[in-house]
C-alpha cells in the first residue's frame, strides 16, 4: 500500500503538471488567436533583414507563447519564397529568444495569485457577451492555472527532501562533473522530448529547485537538456515535411545542438556569471513559517535560460550564411522530386497545430495547384511547349495534390476553431473541390481534340474556342492570385451568363453549320459544351475569390 505521504505528493505534482500544461495550451490558443494573424502580417513585413527578422520573431514569440505557431509561419515564409534560409535561421534564434518569456513569468514569485486569476478568468468567460472577451479570459485562465499548477508541483515536490532513497538517486545527476552533466542532458531531453514542451519540462525544474530537491546547477544542466529535446518534435515530423521545411527544422536543431554543447564546454563559467546576475547564492534557503525554500534558485534558472539563449545568438549570428550553404546542400540531389507538383510544398503535419497559419497556407498550396491548369491546354494551344507523356504526367500530378490538399483541409476542419476560421476552411474546400472540377473539365476536353485530332476549318474553329477559353482562363487565374475583387466581379459578370464569349462561339458555328460534316459538327457541339462547363466553373471560382479578397481586406 501506498504511503499518505507519497500519494499526496504524486497527487499534487500530476495535479500541478496536469494545470501547468493546460495552461500553457489556454494561454497559447488565446493569445494566438486574437494575436496570431496580426503578428504574421507584421514579421512578413519585418522579416526579409535577418537582424529585424530576428527581433520580429523573438518579439511574435512572446506574444503568442507558441514557438510551434511561429516556426510554422517560418516555414511558410521560406517555402513561398518571403525570406530566404539565412533569414529563416534567424527567425528561428528568435523565436528561442521569445520562448524565454514562459521560463521568466513561471519563475516570477506570484504563484499564489493563480487561483485568484483562474476564479477571475472563469466568471468573465462564462458571462463575456463577445466571442473576443472569451479569448481574453481564456487567455488569463491560461496564465492563472499555469501560476496555480506551479504552486502544486512546488507543494507536491517538497516531501521529495524527507526521503532519502529519493535524494540518493537525485544526487546521482549531480552537475559537478562533465559526466553528471551529460546525464542531466539527456534525460532532460528525453522527458523534454516525451513531454513535447520544454517550457513543461522547465516548470518541473524550477519546482523542484524551488523545494531545494535538485541543487541549482544542476537544475541548469537538465534546462539545457530541455534545449535539445524541444527539438525532437520537429525532428520527428521532419520525414513528413518538403526540403525547405526540412531544412528549416535541421537548423532549429543544429543552432540549439550547437549552442548547448558550447555551454557545456563554458558550464562553470556560466554558473558563476548567473549567480551573478541575480545578485546571491542561488542555493541559499529561506525559512519561512517553518517552511524551507530556495527563492533564488528559479530566479536564477530563468536568467540562464534568458542569457544562454541570448550569448547563442549573439555567438552564431555571423555563421548564418555559412549555416545556410550547408543546409541548402541537404536534398540538393532530390530538387526535381521537391519541386514536382504532386509534392504540397505549403502543407506538412505540424500546421495543423496552428489553424490560422494552416489556414494561409491551404491558401497558397490551393494557389499553386490553380497556376498549372493552364498547363493542360499547352497540348492545344502551345504544342510545341509539351508532349503527351508531360500533360499525363500533369494530370496525375494534379489529382495527386488535388487528394493532400482536400486531406488537409478535411483535418482543419476537425480542429478546433473559431465559428469564423471554420467558415473560412469550408469556403477553402469548396474553392478547391471547384478547381479539381475545372481540371477534370479541361481534361476532358483534351482527351476529345486528341481523340479526334481535327483538321481543316473544324481545326480552326475549336482551335479559336479552346484559345478564347485559354485566355479568360489565365485572366481568371492571374485575378485569383492578385485577389483583385474588381476585376473578379467584371469576370464573373463575363462567366455568369455563359458571357459574350460563348455567344461569338455559337454564331460562329451556326454561320459555318452547313460546311461541316456532320462528324465534325458534333465535335465542335461537344467542344462548345466542355467549353460551356469550364466557363461556368470560372465564374463559381470568381464569385468565391470575391469573397476572400473582401476576407483578405478587412484581417
Amino acid at each position: 500500500m501506498m504511503h499518505p505521504l507519497a500519494e499526496q505528493m504524486i497527487f499534487q505534482a500530476l495535479g500541478g503538471l496536469g494545470l501547468f500544461m493546460l495552461g500553457m495550451h489556454f494561454l497559447s490558443d488565446g493569445l494566438r488567436t486574437l494575436a496570431a494573424a496580426r503578428m504574421r502580417a507584421i514579421m512578413e513585413r519585418l522579416a526579409r533583414n535577418r537582424l529585424t527578422g530576428l527581433l520580429t520573431s523573438a518579439f511574435a514569440t512572446a506574444v503568442v507563447q507558441s514557438s510551434t505557431l511561429i516556426t510554422v509561419m517560418i516555414v511558410g515564409f521560406v517555402n513561398s519564397g518571403i525570406i530566404t534560409l539565412e533569414q529563416a535561421i534567424a527567425m528561428i534564434m528568435g523565436a528561442n529568444i521569445g520562448t524565454t518569456v514562459t521560463t521568466i513569468l513561471i519563475a516570477l514569485p506570484i504563484a499564489q495569485y493563480g487561483l485568484p486569476l483562474v476564479g477571475v478568468a472563469a466568471l468573465l468567460y462564462v458571462f463575456a457577451p463577445q466571442e473576443r472577451l472569451q479569448h481574453l479570459a481564456l487567455t488569463i485562465l491560461g496564465l492563472g492555472m499555469i501560476f496555480f499548477g506551479i504552486s502544486l508541483l512546488i507543494t507536491g515536490f517538497r516531501p521529495l527532501r524527507d526521503m532519502p532513497e529519493v535524494l540518493a538517486f537525485i544526487a546521482s545527476f549531480d552537475a559537478g562533473s562533465l559526466l553528471g552533466i551529460l546525464k542531466c542532458l539527456l534525460v532532460g531531453a528525453l522527458l523534454t522530448a516525451i513531454l513535447h514542451s520544454s517550457a513543461a519540462m522547465n516548470g518541473i525544474i524550477i519546482g523542484m529547485a524551488a523545494t531545494g530537491v535538485l541543487n541549482w546547477q544542476t537544475s541548469m544542466a537538465f534546462v539545457l537538456g530541455a534545449e535539445v529535446g524541444t527539438t525532437v518534435t520537429s525532428l520527428m515530423a521532419a520525414a513528413t515535411l518538403n526540403i525547405h521545411a526540412r531544412r528549416t527544422s535541421y537548423a532549429h536543431f543544429a543552432f540549439n545542438l550547437v549552442g548547448v554543447l558550447l555551454a557545456i564546454a563554458a558550464f562553470p563559467l556560466l554558473t558563476r556569471f548567473t549567480a551573478a546576475l541575480v545578485g546571491g547564492d542561488p542555493g541559499l534557503p529561506k525559512v519561512v513559517d517553518g517552511v524551507t525554500s530556495y527563492p533564488l534558485a528559479p530566479v536564477a534558472i530563468a536568467a540562464f535560460v534568458t542569457s544562454f539563449n541570448l550569448l547563442s545568438t549573439l555567438l552564431m549570428l555571423p555563421w548564418i550564411p555559412l549555416w545556410a550553404r550547408l543546409l541548402n546542400r541537404i536534398g540538393a540531389g532530390a530538387a526535381a522530386a521537391a519541386t514536382d507538383l504532386a509534392v504540397p510544398r505549403f502543407l506538412f503535419n505540424k500546421a495543423l497545430e496552428a489553424p490560422q497559419a494552416a489556414i494561409e497556407l491551404l491558401e497558397k498550396e490551393q494557389e499553386r495547384y490553380r497556376q498549372a491548369l493552364p498547363g493542360l491546354l499547352d497540348g492545344i494551344c502551345r504544342p510545341g511547349r509539351t508532349d503527351s507523356r508531360t500533360l499525363t504526367s500533369l494530370r496525375q500530378s494534379l489529382d495527386t495534390l488535388h487528394e493532400a490538399i482536400s486531406d488537409f483541409g478535411e483535418r482543419l476542419c476537425a480542429r478546433e476553431m473559431s465559428a469564423s476560421a471554420t467558415a473560412d476552411v469550408i469556403h477553402l474546400v469548396q474553392m478547391q473541390e471547384t478547381s479539381a472540377a475545372l481540371t477534370r473539365r479541361l481534361t476532358t476536353l483534351v482527351e476529345t481534340w486528341n481523340r479526334h485530332e481535327p483538321r481543316g476549318e473544324t481545326q480552326q474553329v475549336a482551335l479559336r474556342w479552346i484559345e478564347a477559353l485559354d485566355a479568360l482562363l489565365g485572366e481568371t487565374l492571374a485575378a485569383l492570385a492578385r485577389r483583385d475583387s474588381h476585376h473578379l466581379a467584371i469576370l464573373r459578370e463575363m462567366t455568369g451568363n455563359q458571357g459574350p464569349n460563348v455567344e461569338n462561339m455559337r454564331r460562329r458555328y451556326l454561320e459555318y453549320g452547313e460546311r461541316f460534316t456532320v462528324q465534325e459538327r458534333k465535335l465542335l457541339l461537344t467542344t462548345l459544351g466542355k467549353i460551356e462547363g469550364c466557363i461556368w466553373l470560372l465564374h463559381r471560382l470568381c464569385r468565391a475569390g470575391i469573397r476572400e479578397s473582401k476576407v483578405a481586406a478587412t484581417a
